[in-house]
């Protein structure tokens, strides 16, 4: 597990295309490894996390959506003892990995806030400012 990784780094250096954030490097997000990113939106400083997934990699909003907290106690720890689930460490909300929707606790089927990640070159970014990007 990383620290957080603040939007405004340099990658290869320059900074990152208006909207996305730098959040690392592929080889930072080995399966069941998460990354933490800061950025801004609307004014407020935000944060995310991203973990790879298979052959892909995924980026939410690291915020609960039973109750607006931080799904981690700060230690970026996110997936279950076992790394079926990611978890929210204040309530115990089981989410789906794949597509963040809560499949047991408080949340009852509400999703968590996807942020789209892109790799281009050796950096990975993720798009957080609204609306998100077309597909």
């Amino acid at each position: 597990m990383r620290k957080a990784a603040k939007g405004k780094e340099r990658a290869g250096g320059g900074p990152p295309p208006k909207g996305w954030t730098r959040i690392g490097r592929p080889e930072d997000l080995r399966e069941g490894r998460t990354v933490k990113f800061t950025f801004e939106r609307d004014g407020m400083e935000r944060e995310g996390f991203a973990f790879r997934l298979g052959d892909s990699f995924r980026a939410y909003l690291n915020e609960c959506r039973h109750w607006t907290v931080g799904l981690d106690l700060d230690d970026n720890r996110f997936f279950t003892p076992d790394g079926r689930y990611l978890q929210c460490a204040n309530h115990g909300a089981l989410y789906d990995p794949a597509d963040g929707r809560c499949l047991e606790g408080p949340c009852g089927g509400a999703y968590l806030e996807p942020i789209p990640v892109v790799q281009r070159g050796k950096a990975l970014y993720a798009h957080t400012a609204h609306p998100s990007p077309p597909a």
